[in-house]
């Protein structure tokens, strides 16, 4: 038999346990903390960066830098021995040489800038790796935020439903309201739990995708955020400013304008190698020595240095023969240099367009909210006054239901249209390679 200080232990463990279970399963983090993680843990972001390096340790080559070499052997001289005796005296022969090769051309020079370039473009493709997973970090974290704001919501709708149900319920076994109403008001029940329920769905979708991405195990249970951010005070003006201000600066424009780069380098580097007679410079010195160990311990070396240069030209003949492939791509790298100038301007117009969409679409949401925060106060205040008249017995059960959805329906829009909001300032922030919190810096 169990005494009664006995179960309160027990219970008082119980609690102490699942208290504990809860909070371990609880996650504060901060957006920047977030971000941090997701770029830690993020394979793409690893990869762009072997890449990058890749890229650093190629540019550091020396293309003009001469070549070295140095070699030795050690082993019979090639006579045959006559006797044993001679045998130490033919095997020991060394041979050391040594060489300083040089080869040069014209096309040697051009080499630096077309390295720079690449690096560059790996720079860039890093850079824009980095965005891309920071964007979808920043997005991310906020569905989390806004799921729990609608689970936290509908939860409270839910709970008005049930009080309302459990009323009715009372006044049905009482004979006060017939059997429609005690059917309405479970039906309203109903439908709130479903919202919650979907809700909940959400907040776990949103949880295992923001789990994922900053290495987290994804059945963690509920994140503690920094929350949304403060939406109404937002200057609408300042919204295309900031379009104005970095859309310029972007790595999709630097990217159009280093592909033009690209373009005219390699269009030199055509006319260089193949329109401009070709120089060349090859050059070699060496040095042997050839050194024999004989039975007397005296070792006898035969110098043998040499030395070489070689100076050719070239001149490219078909460079300048219509119809020839050489005098075609010739052609063609001109004309891709003037492509390229004009994908720079489509880059720049198709970039500012899409963030003044986007900045459109945050305007008519922003006027949107407003419209919404007002309908909310007056779905408040009408379910307020009919949950009176109804509870006075002046009003009916049906119209306490329409006035419950009223009231969820002006919730849950106006959560959707916040969101939508958030939503797009990531899209435009993303747009513009910069992060949420600095656009949000920027339009309050």
């Amino acid at each position: 038999m169990c005494s009664l200080t006995g179960k309160k232990t027990v219970v008082v463990v119980l609690l102490v346990f699942t208290a504990f279970s809860l909070f371990s399963q609880q996650v504060s983090i901060s957006l920047d903390e977030a971000v941090s993680l997701a770029l830690k843990n993020s394979k793409a972001v690893k990869e762009a960066e072997i890449t990058y390096q890749t890229a650093i340790n190629n540019s550091k080559v020396n293309s003009l830098m001469p070549s070295f070499s140095l070699g030795a052997s050690i082993g019979p001289d090639g006579s045959v021995p006559l006797a044993l005796s001679e045998i130490k005296t033919h095997f020991n022969s060394v041979a050391v040489s040594a060489g300083i090769s040089w080869n040069l051309s014209s096309s040697d020079v051009i080499k630096k800038s077309t390295k720079e370039l690449t690096l560059e473009r790996a720079r860039m493709a890093y850079v824009s790796t980095v965005y891309s997973v920071r964007s979808e970090t920043e997005l991310a974290y906020y569905s989390v935020a806004s799921s729990q704001v609608a689970v936290q919501q509908t939860a409270r709708s839910l709970e008005q439903a049930e009080d309302s149900l459990a009323r009715t319920q009372a006044m049905y076994d009482a004979s006060q309201v017939a059997e429609t109403s005690l059917s309405q008001a479970r039906l309203t029940a109903s439908d709130s739990r479903l919202t919650l329920e979907t809700a909940q769905d959400s907040l776990k979708t949103d949880s295992r995708a923001l789990a994922k991405l900053i290495g987290y195990p994804e059945d963690t249970t509920e994140f503690l955020l920094d929350g949304l951010p403060d939406l109404s005070r937002i200057k609408t003006d300042r919204l295309r400013e900031v379009v104005e201000h970095y859309y310029l600066q972007t790595n999709t424009v630097n990217s159009a304008q280093l592909a033009l780069k690209i373009a005219e380098n390699e269009n030199f580097n055509n006319i260089v190698s193949n329109a401009v007679p070709k120089l060349s410079l090859s050059t070699r010195l060496s040095y042997s020595a050839n050194g024999k160990d004989g039975l007397g311990g005296n070792v006898n070396f035969d110098n043998s240095p040499s030395y070489s240069a070689t100076l050719g030209m070239s001149i490219p003949i078909d460079t300048y023969i219509p119809g020839t492939s050489a005098n075609a791509d010739f052609k063609n790298r001109k004309l891709n240099v003037e492509s390229k100038r004009i994908s720079l301007e489509n880059a720049k117009d198709k970039l500012k367009k899409t963030a003044m969409n986007t900045v459109t679409a945050i305007e008519q949401a922003l006027r949107k909210k407003e419209n919404l925060a007002e309908h909310l106060v007056l779905a408040t205040r009408n379910l307020e006054l009919v949950r009176e008249a109804w509870e006075a017995g002046f009003s009916s059960n049906t119209n306490l239901s329409n006035a419950q959805l009223d009231y969820d329906y002006a919730v849950i829009s106006q959560l959707t249209n916040d969101f939508n909001i958030i939503e797009r300032i990531c899209s435009l922030a993303s747009l513009l390679e910069l992060d949420v919190s600095s656009v949000m810096e920027y339009i309050t």
